[in-house]
């Protein structure tokens, strides 16, 4: 086998391994989002729907506690995973681009061109700029997604809520 062939098989399973990761990336995600959704749709419906009582409020609360503090756990554990599946993406093309220059390839010239403008030549610039300015605007919108934050949030006032709507329900008891 020839060194092309080697390095272009090395590239069929970089594509490969990008592939599964990307795939197992959005899977996860997904499900987590799902899981999540279902988890602060319940604890409305069971804050709203039944009235609290001191006991059951109290059990309530540290349940909704509890539950809140492991779904922040798991979002963070799962920001970490992330972004461990898009630093192994980013080594995989950073290899296949290496692939590319050996071979006289240009896949992957687009993908380089967004992540390291600034990096590359004059001349490099003026040939991709057309590649560069159609892909740049809508690469940079998918980056950094604000989900996590916005879970975390959520899950604050969840928490906050489960605390502090008990006292204020029988305040409004106490005052009817």
């Amino acid at each position: 086998m020839s060194r092309e062939d080697v390095l272009l098989k090395e590239y069929e399973v970089c594509q490969q391994a990008i592939d599964t990761n990307i795939s197992r990336y959005w899977t996860v995600v997904s499900i987590f989002i799902g899981i999540n959704a279902v988890f602060l749709g319940a604890i409305t419906y069971w804050m709203a729907a039944y009235p609290c009582r001191n006991v059951e409020g109290l059990v309530r609360s540290i349940l909704i506690s509890v539950i809140g503090v492991v779904m922040i756990y798991n979002i963070f554990s799962l920001k970490r995973w992330l972004g461990r599946v898009n630093w192994l993406v980013g080594a995989k093309y950073f290899r296949m681009r290496e692939i590319e220059v050996v071979l006289g390839m240009r896949a992957n010239l687009i993908i380089d061109a967004v992540d390291h403008w600034e990096k590359l030549s004059c001349q490099q610039r003026k040939e991709l700029k057309p590649l560069h300015e159609d892909h740049v605007r809508p690469y940079k919108a998918l980056r950094a997604p604000r989900i996590y934050c916005s879970l975390i949030v959520l899950w604050g006032i969840f928490i906050v809520a489960a605390w502090v709507l008990p006292y204020i329900v029988g305040w409004f008891n106490k005052a009817g």
